[in-house]
């Protein structure tokens, strides 16, 4: 069995704020362990602030691309065989805005081939927006495997919460066991 660290507060483990990530690589050196899940943080993104929660001040967060990201993992012999893909995809999916939908296949895409790059096996996602008042489950994973069939990677759809008054967690997780390739 691998064991495995997830980069989104690593960090923190030696005194840095969770989205500077030159860290990851510190406090690494201090664990004994196989690998990480490499989580590709909206923060970093230069072209557009996270339109998920966040405590970080955008304008002030260092800002590197997935690519750049993969680059210092490949370099530091860091593995990573899962990765984290932006927080952000999922809201932006769901977003009546078709830049926002066309913004999320872009990130989903950019974070899917650095995670190629890593020979990375699996990517977790949220795939809606945890605060959207109406969500299509189908319509959701066709703007994803619309981007994702291009890639190798499974992905793994996160649970978050569901606040549409018309779906429930289990109808999203039974429309998937549906809809999603086995």
């Amino acid at each position: 069995m691998q064991r495995l660290v997830s980069t989104a507060t690593l960090p923190m483990a030696v005194g840095k704020a969770f989205f500077e990530y030159e860290g990851i690589y510190e406090a690494l050196k201090q664990l004994d362990v196989d690998g990480v899940e490499l989580v590709f943080l909206p923060e970093w993104d230069q072209r557009w602030a996270p339109v998920t929660p966040t405590s970080a001040d955008w304008s002030i967060t260092p800002k590197v691309t997935p690519s750049e990201i993969a680059d210092m993992c490949l370099s530091l012999g860091i593995a990573v065989p899962v990765v984290h893909l932006n927080r952000d995809i999922g809201t932006r999916l769901c977003s009546p805005d078709r830049e926002d939908v066309l913004r999320a296949q872009n990130v989903l895409s950019e974070d899917l081939a650095a995670a190629s790059r890593l020979n990375s096996e699996i990517g977790v996602l949220h795939l809606w927006d945890t605060y959207a008042e109406s969500i299509d489950i189908d319509k959701l994973f066709a703007r994803v495997a619309e981007v994702s069939d291009d890639y190798r990677i499974r992905l793994a759809i996160e649970n978050i919460p569901v606040s549409a008054k018309d779906l429930t967690v289990a109808d999203a997780w039974n429309r998937l066991c549906d809809i999603m390739p086995q």
